[in-house]
């Protein structure tokens, strides 16, 4: 077996600086609580903080280490306990791996990646639609030995009424075979249609695996993922090695109308009651750009009505709107609650026509949002209504290419008083 003898010592030489728990760990399905609550946590498809607690990440196929005579083995442990430095947040995944190849076309496997069954069945997928890269930061400790390929395959929930997925593929020859330091490799999302595979250009769909479904890259659908490492049939022994470390996997861009990336403040702001108070700052915790916007509250249902927060963003410069919108679906905004508001609050989204049509968009648990993680609030134009207090209809239809004015809302009713902090960032 290839150099088994020195990969040995090598695993060795890291039990010694690393944590008192077991060295390594065979990766399995695991169960128990996720750290992302079973849900998609935009951007960061996964962060790797954890190793052990995310019953999401991962999975894998081709890898049986049993014994010393194996030749397929994956081990992964944290980074940061192996002495390493992430590059995103307190630590990373650090994956040792050995492929054989005992096919005529060669071998391959993978760490895998699905949202929970339940999730799938009741409809809720990943939306990278108005993303345009799909990304990850990686550390090539050891390079492949022979050569490798990175392929990415993202498992895509076709309109097929065939169970199971698409299979869209994109590869790279770099990424086993760089140098020790992190980058960032970075793949589009776009649809390059069914012919062979690719280089990191966008994502075919080949054929050789998955569903047939509807031949078309529904980013709206997306249901796991695989990280392979794949190689054609290797002379001798038949296998290859590395060790590399992972980070940060995440979707990127912009496809759509930017609203606001909220390195500054809303255009204008106020609160609608006698008592309360908020401030408004900046945070370097952010999704696009360097900062986000941060309002701490203090809300006074004061008001017969109770008491609010309202925020007002403008299109940028003389602009009366923010564009033709008609081919959009609705708008979304990133949030991160700090601090969950101290009782009953109701986050809204109002869209300002110009022609004083009022419209609204409201949930109740963005506010009291408890799991620190950044999420998405999308507030769908067919789904909103004008209110019945406004008397403000005109010709009671929403017009994407007419609105001159976002709104965010936060409020609460008569007679609360509730406190909170709370992030915003990247409104498209």
């Amino acid at each position: 077996m290839k150099r088994w003898y020195k990969r040995t010592l090598f695993l060795i030489a890291l039990v010694a600086i690393g944590s008192t728990s077991a060295w390594a760990q065979h990766l399995i399905f695991r169960t128990g609580p996720s750290t992302h609550g079973g849900a998609p946590n935009y951007p960061i498809i996964h962060d790797f903080e954890s190793v052990a607690e995310d019953t999401l990440f991962w999975g894998h196929y081709g890898f049986t280490p049993e014994n010393e005579g194996d030749t397929n083995w994956l081990y992964i442990n944290s980074y940061k306990s192996l002495g390493g430095t992430a590059q995103h947040g307190q630590d990373a995944i650090w994956m040792d791996w050995s492929l054989y190849t005992p096919n005529d076309w060669g071998g391959s496997a993978a760490l895998q990646h699905y949202l929970p069954e339940e999730t799938l069945n009741a409809g809720i997928y990943y939306d990278f639609s108005d993303f345009t890269h799909i990304g990850m930061w990686y550390n090539t400790l050891s390079p492949a030995d022979p050569a490798a390929a990175y392929r990415i395959k993202i498992n895509e929930g076709s309109n097929s009424s065939v169970p199971g997925f698409e299979d869209w593929y994109s590869e790279s020859w770099d990424v086993y075979q760089g140098a020790p330091g992190w980058r960032l490799v970075t793949v589009p999302l776009v649809d390059l249609g069914g012919s062979g595979c690719c280089g990191l250009i966008g994502f075919v769909k080949p054929g050789w695996s998955g569903i047939a479904g509807n031949n078309k890259f529904d980013m709206d659908k997306i249901a796991g993922f695989q990280l392979e490492v794949t190689t054609g049939k290797i002379a001798g022994d038949g296998t290859t090695e590395g060790v590399i470390a992972w980070d940060n996997f995440h979707v990127s861009g912009v496809r759509y109308n930017l609203l606001s990336d909220f390195e500054g403040g809303p255009t204008t702001h106020g609160k609608q009651s006698n008592g309360g108070t908020y401030t408004l700052t900046n945070s370097t915790d952010a999704i696009l750009g360097t900062k986000s916007l941060k309002v701490d509250y203090s809300v006074v249902g004061d008001q017969g009505w109770g008491g609010e927060v309202d925020l007002f963003f403008k299109p940028a410069g003389a602009a009366a709107t923010f564009g033709d919108m008609t081919a959009r679906t609705g708008i979304t905004v990133f949030y991160k609650v700090l601090t969950p508001a101290s009782t009953g609050m109701t986050f809204g989204l109002r869209v300002h026509e110009t022609n004083g049509e009022l419209w609204i968009s409201e949930r109740t648990d963005v506010l009291t949002d408890a799991s620190g993680n950044w999420n998405r609030y999308t507030a769908t134009f067919k789904n909103m209504a004008i209110p019945s207090w406004c008397g403000c209809t005109k010709d009671g239809k929403l017009d994407p290419a007419d609105i001159g004015q976002v709104q965010f809302v936060l409020y609460t009713g008569q007679g609360n008083t509730t406190t909170g902090s709370i992030l915003f960032d990247r409104m498209t």
